[in-house]
């Protein structure tokens, strides 16, 4: 009788035991799904932010592009007029006229600002979900933990590269109002125009003739498209239980 007691007693521990492993397991392998799962909810509302926040800084907004393309417009026959004889009167129409054009460009950025922290917020909370470690309960954990964090890099600098971008229209906007100014304050003359132009090396366009806008719009589509292949090798990973 006492044998089988203490054999029924082994049982019990061993019971336990088992008990005590899967429900360890269990929640070790619950915990690392969570985990997965906050990355790629964490990486979609980022997606949506930064996305948000370039339709406008990139003049991707069909508003913002019809104005900027109206403004170029004007500003080419202001620059045209230095070799023909147009009016002072009508010189002096245009510019105002490429001042509130560049106005407008100026309040599309004004409304990024918002986009712009909604970006870095979420770009926080991605960065929180990458950093999490998984256990070799999850199939290829490794190669998942380090592609988590190649995206979380790559998120971070094309906001950086996005919000270079941004400071950089917004400068040339306003060095541009500055030098259409002149033509204002001239009564449509362009003596202020030429000089100020000179004095800036004539980086005053805002157009695709901008080398800086040029190549940070470039980085940052070569950044977007990096992040977007790394995030489709995390897909490819298949995040799940391993295999025996």
């Amino acid at each position: 009788m006492e044998i089988i007691r203490k054999y029924v007693v082994l049982f019990a521990v061993a019971l336990i035991t088992i008990a005590g492993a899967f429900l360890f397991f269990y929640r070790l392998y619950n915990k690392d799904v969570k985990a997965l799962t906050d990355f790629i909810a964490s990486y979609k509302k980022f997606d949506k932010a930064i996305s948000d926040f370039s339709i406008p800084v990139l003049v991707s907004n069909p508003d913002a592009a019809r104005t900027l393309d109206q403004f170029n417009k004007i500003y080419s026959r202001i620059t045209a007029s230095m070799q023909d004889t147009r009016r002072l009167g009508e010189k002096l129409a245009l510019a105002k006229e490429a001042i509130s054009l560049n106005n407008d460009l100026l309040d599309f950025l004004d409304k990024t600002d918002d986009l712009e922290n909604k970006a870095n917020e979420a770009l926080m909370e991605l960065d929180i979900a990458s950093a999490l470690r998984l256990s070799s309960l999850i199939r290829n954990d490794g190669q998942l933990m380090g592609t988590m964090l190649e995206i979380r890099d790559l998120s971070k600098r094309e906001l950086e590269n996005l919000s270079a971008c941004k400071k950089a229209f917004w400068d040339k906007i306003d060095v541009t109002n500055k030098l259409l100014q002149k033509v204002v304050d001239d009564n449509g003359g362009l003596n202020g125009f030429i000089n100020f132009s000179s004095q800036k090396n004539n980086q005053t366009k805002i157009t695709s003739q901008n080398p800086d806008l040029d190549r940070l719009s470039k980085k940052f589509g070569d950044l977007h498209d990096s992040r977007t292949v790394a995030y489709a090798r995390f897909q490819g990973l298949g995040p799940g239980p391993t295999k025996d």
